[in-house]
């Protein structure tokens, strides 16, 4: 048989086909797990490493917050809630009082100007217990009643909002709180004893304490309960339930940072204040009888 009778082989063409799932990893670049491993090495202690900060960082201001507040400002903390206790005794105290007109012998109602005092107002209907109290003061808008009686005191809305850093609840959780919350925290208490402190001290040493009780919904329609202490002598100096006539009273009315004697805002322009300044005027009156 020559070689030309030889039959050539046959070549069978086959479709190309993508590889099947149990192939398709020969086709993958090949990983070299060392060097994996060794950058998953280096990640792990970079993050170990950050957490071991962090919770060292988070100890020092926990610590450093604690002992600020616990005892650098052990002594502050009991002026300030001693006084705190002693308005709202006072003013629970009123809200069950009589309703009757009750003023001290030797009370003038414009000594009140030369000494330093509080002054609070807030519904009847709050003046139940500490929270509600407390709740009241903080949501407590400005008024024209002691400016119509030339008194310019510290509202006690100041005493209960800004000196909250004062009170146990201000360090609460602080083993819950992140490295950031921390420091918010940390940088919080810093200002309040640098900026707020100093006034908030000075007030709880006031000469006298003016309480208003609001019997309704507003001052224009309902009658108010005034009440007057003198803190120094722990007596109370004036007891008055009056309302606003609802006419324009002339009275200099005086605001933080003016000085007696400056000229009266019209009560035409605000009738808020022409009420508040009619029980001003009320008052006035009873103290003078």
């Amino acid at each position: 048989m020559s070689m030309h009778d030889r039959k050539k082989p046959v070549l069978r063409l086959v479709p190309a086909r993508p590889p099947g799932e149990e192939d398709a990893w020969r086709y993958l670049p090949q990983v070299r797990w060392r060097y994996l491993a060794s950058a998953a090495g280096v990640l792990l202690v970079v993050v170990l490493g950050y957490l071991w900060k962090e919770q060292r960082k988070a100890a020092e201001l926990r610590t450093h917050i604690a002992r600020l507040h616990g005892k650098d400002l052990a002594a502050a903390r009991s002026t300030y809630q001693s006084f705190r206790d002693e308005l709202e005794r006072l003013t629970i105290a009123a809200a069950n009082a009589p309703t009757d007109t009750s003023i001290a012998s030797d009370f003038q109602l414009q000594d009140l100007a030369s000494g330093r005092g509080s002054y609070l107002r807030i519904p009847l209907a709050s003046a139940t217990s500490s929270a509600a109290i407390d709740e009241a003061a903080k949501s407590m808008q400005p008024d024209w009643i002691p400016g119509c009686l030339g008194l310019v005191p510290t509202t006690s809305r100041e005493i209960f909002e800004i000196g909250q850093f004062l009170l146990p609840s201000f360090v609460a959780g602080l083993d819950k709180q992140s490295v950031m919350q921390l420091r918010v925290r940390d940088d919080t208490l810093r200002r309040r004893v640098r900026t707020d402190l100093p006034n908030l001290l000075a007030t709880t040493h006031s000469d006298w304490f003016m309480l208003a009780l609001e019997e309704g919904k507003n001052r224009r329609d309902e009658p108010v309960r005034i009440f007057v202490w003198d803190l120094k002598r722990n007596t109370l100096l004036l007891r008055a339930r009056v309302r606003s006539q609802g006419v324009v009273v002339n009275s200099r009315i005086l605001s933080q940072g003016t000085e007696t004697g400056a000229p009266a805002k019209s009560a035409d322009n605000n009738t808020e204040a022409s009420n508040d300044c009619s029980i001003a005027a009320a008052l006035k009156q009873l103290a003078t009888q």
